[in-house]
Parts: structure tokens; sequence; C-alpha cells
């Protein structure tokens, strides 16, 4: 039994969410598989448990602030779980620079990864938001006073985005030499989702870096 998870992950010269075209398949980069895990993996970061599990990388370059320097030093390869209660990600970042001071919905400014999820994409395809839409942020912390955290959040009605802070979001990472490796466990619940085999729900996964100590933004996603 397995979930497919759509990529929705926007390629260079398009727009992260194109207008639909009457009709149309919308754009997918990939499609993602996400394997029914008969053992829910430890949340702790090592991904040793995820042998075997095919990785997905976000390959695309969506956003970069003024005065970056087309520097390539930031990638990330996401392995994909789920069960009855859980989706479950596991996401090997390789970053030559580890930056991250902030907490809530201010971890985008440092090093950390995101999911933006649609969790009835047939049914609502569009360029605005609505209320099955999620952006998960997970923070590895900075590996020494600020450990990893985790923030949602929601799609409204009227397509804007809202903090959504109350969830039961599980997320440990750990330090490697070249990056970090970061597990964690999202409750259906939190998505609204009863999770079922073949359930397809459109995803973006995404990987944001800050190469400059002591500040506070989003450098490259």
């Amino acid at each position: 039994a397995e979930t497919v998870v759509a990529d929705e992950t926007a390629v260079p010269g398009e727009t992260a969410r194109p207008e639909p075209v009457a009709g149309a398949v919308p754009h997918i980069s990939a499609d993602v598989v996400a394997h029914h895990l008969p053992t829910p993996p430890h949340i702790d970061g090592d991904l040793a448990e995820w042998a075997g599990i095919v990785p997905y990388l976000s390959t695309h370059l969506v956003y970069t602030a003024p005065g970056w320097d087309g520097s390539e030093d930031l990638a990330a390869a996401w392995q994909v779980g789920w069960d009855a209660d859980n989706l479950y990600v596991a996401v090997t970042v390789v970053d030559d620079i580890h930056v991250q001071t902030q907490t809530g919905n201010q971890i985008f400014k440092g090093d950390n990864v995101d999911l933006q999820l649609d969790v009835d994409r047939a049914g609502d395809w569009g360029s605005k938001l609505n209320a099955d839409d999620y952006q998960i942020n997970l923070s590895p912390g900075n590996f020494a006073d600020l450990p990893p955290s985790a923030f949602r959040f929601a799609a409204t009605t009227d397509g804007d985005s809202i903090d959504a802070p109350g969830h039961g979001i599980q997320v440990a990472a750990q330090q490697q030499v070249d990056g970090y490796t970061l597990e964690a466990a999202i409750p259906w619940r939190d998505l609204n989702v009863t999770p079922t085999a073949g359930l397809i729900i459109g995803a973006a996964f995404n990987a944001s870096d800050n190469d400059t100590p002591g500040t506070a933004v989003q450098e490259y996603f």
C-alpha cells in the first residue's frame, strides 16, 4: 500500500502556482511515492531506518535575495512515508554554512526545510490558496542552544496564509560534516486528512538557506 504525493515544485521561468488552463493537467515535475511504513520511524534525525526508500531531490531555484552570488551550496534529498497516524519525512541537506537563529513563524529566515501541501489537489487546482492548503516549516535549530522546531501555516477561504501554531508535529535533526539530516512526523489530523492507500495530494518540497551568521534572512530557496 502506497500513497502518492504529486510534486508541484516550480521550474525555472514559471511561477510557483501557474494560472490554470481549463481542462489542462497541472505541471508536475515528479510523482513522489510515500511508502507505507509498518513500523513508525524513531524521530531522532538518524536516517538509518530509511535505507532503501528512494529519495527525491529539491532541484528548482525559486527565490534568491538581492546580492546572492549564485553559489550552489544547498541541496536537499527527501524520503517520504506514512501510516494511519502521520506523514513522515526524512531530509538530507547539504549546506556549507549553518545559520538558524529563529523560532515560530520566523524560522524560514534561517536554514530550514518546508512542505507546501494541497490536500485536495484534484478538487481545487488553481492559482489561489484555499482552506485545504498548508505549509509546514521544519527547522533543525542551531545544534547548540536552539532546538529543532516546526511551525504550521494554514490557508483560508479568502486565499490568505495564517499562523496555525496548535499542532502535534515532531521534528529532530542531527548535524553532519556537510550539512544536516532532519526527520519529522506530521499528524494527519493537523492536515485535516484521513489517509488511504492511493491518496494523491499536491506537494512542494523546499529547502531554504541563510549563509550570513548573525542575521535572520532567507537568502536562497
